[in-house]
């Protein structure tokens, strides 16, 4: 049986020419309803993603935005740090996600 990651997997890795991270995140929100799981395990490989070594999983990972991907800001905080050192490119997103975090709680 294939695995929720190796779907995930794939997509990335063969996703269109061009197409931007949001576009295949908003695919992955949508998916995540329509598991008999509600989505525990994409937001298993989410959380996994954000913590690899790999800028365009990082990047899908930080557009899924149906949930946040730490149960504290602070544990967000530390691992959007460690992101935007590495990808400077990616730091106003996760800035963003804070901030979101900030209106709701």
């Amino acid at each position: 049986m294939i695995t929720v990651s190796e779907v995930m997997t794939y997509l990335v890795e063969n996703r269109a020419a061009g197409l931007p991270a949001a576009s295949l995140a908003e695919v992955f929100d949508r998916l995540t309803w329509c598991l008999s799981d509600n989505g525990g395990e994409m937001l298993r490989v989410r959380k996994d993603w954000l913590e690899c070594d790999d800028p365009v999983k990082i990047e899908v990972a930080l557009g899924m935005s149906e949930t946040f991907p730490y149960e504290t800001r602070e544990e967000m905080v530390a691992k959007f740090d460690r992101i935007a050192d590495r990808w400077p490119r990616l730091t106003g997103r996760c800035d963003k996600i804070i901030r979101m975090w900030d209106q709701q709680f």
